[in-house]
């Protein structure tokens, strides 16, 4: 998949000016209080492990308590937003090694759930309710966990190469993205299948959708405006929006999730235990690009192109 590169006027971004040194993120505070943080693993396509999970929430932490930051952006290097979760980089499986949820007292299914609780649940639901506006950029894949993570922003801008896949249950705010549009949200999740770019941004996954190799200049350009508002009343606008999910029961389906997840990832093990050779669809990508799924992903753009020019005659 060709994606459109990062303008050589935002590799600024790959070093960090933080007194804070990280080693899987990279922060940048611009004069005009944008603060910029970047997934910086694009080898791996930036998957989120427990050591960049950790990175960023410390990294938005310090933001928030920043008085010179109004703005917080958060983007990937590289050619990819994130594939989502790391399922074995050897610096990942090393840390949950030396650290494992065993020794800290949490053995077999509890040490899964409070993985997943602490690192996914939690973390998301915290970083939804950052005190200053948070503005995330996708391009290439987004996937699974990443998509989750994309759901903490207030604003989001895809390139056109973006491929969304939801389709993840332990952390899934799509039934809220979708204004509880359930058989679309069950087609997609069912199907495990991408949400292109045009498509994300009909069904109000995304805010817009811009070329590729424009998508930082238009997310600074963004930043840059949303920064000029006060930061309270910004932190009261977010807060005003985000209550009204939360009212009709945002936070308590996001945990009740995890308990439908950790239910499916067990029986799950016990059926690849018992039946070794039978495939099934887990981590779906390479099925999810055939022509039997991508003709549905496909579609919606096709079907929106022809709405536009029905409604021009």
């Amino acid at each position: 998949m060709k994606v459109s590169p990062v303008p050589n006027a935002l590799n600024q971004y790959s070093a960090t000016n933080s007194s804070h040194p990280y080693n899987q993120i990279t922060v940048h505070t611009a004069s005009n209080g944008v603060h910029t943080v970047s997934l910086n693993r694009p080898q791996f396509r930036n998957p989120f492990s427990r050591v960049m999970t950790k990175e960023l929430d410390d990294a938005f932490s310090r933001a928030c308590d920043n008085p010179q930051v109004r703005v917080i952006v958060l983007r990937g290097n590289g050619e990819h937003f994130s594939s989502g979760h790391d399922l074995g980089t050897k610096e990942h499986s090393l840390d949950l090694q030396q650290d494992s949820y065993t020794s800290m007292g949490y053995p077999g299914p509890s040490g899964h759930y409070k993985m997943w609780s602490d690192l996914d649940v939690e973390m998301c639901l915290r970083w939804r309710q950052l005190s200053k506006p948070l503005i995330i950029g996708i391009q290439g894949y987004c996937i699974y966990h990443a998509c989750a993570v994309m759901s903490c922003g207030d604003i989001v801008i895809a390139a056109d190469n973006a491929k969304f896949m939801p389709s993840l249950v332990e952390v899934t705010t799509l039934p809220w993205d979708l204004a509880l549009n359930t058989k679309k949200v069950k087609e997609i999740l069912m199907m495990q299948r991408f949400i292109l770019s045009h498509e994300a941004e009909r069904l109000g996954l995304v805010n817009k959708v811009v070329e590729g190799g424009k998508l930082d200049t238009e997310l600074q350009r963004l930043a840059s405006i949303v920064a000029k508002g006060d930061p309270f009343h910004l932190r009261m606008m977010k807060q005003a929006a985000n209550s009204a999910q939360d009212n009709a029961g945002y936070t308590a389906h996001i945990r009740s999730s995890l308990s439908h997840w950790m239910s499916y990832r067990w029986q799950w093990t016990e059926h690849q235990r018992m039946h070794p050779t039978r495939p099934d669809r887990l981590a779906p990508v390479q099925q999810a690009l055939g022509e039997d799924i991508m003709s549905w992903s496909r579609a919606a753009k096709y079907a929106q192109r022809h709405l536009q020019i029905e409604g021009s005659k």
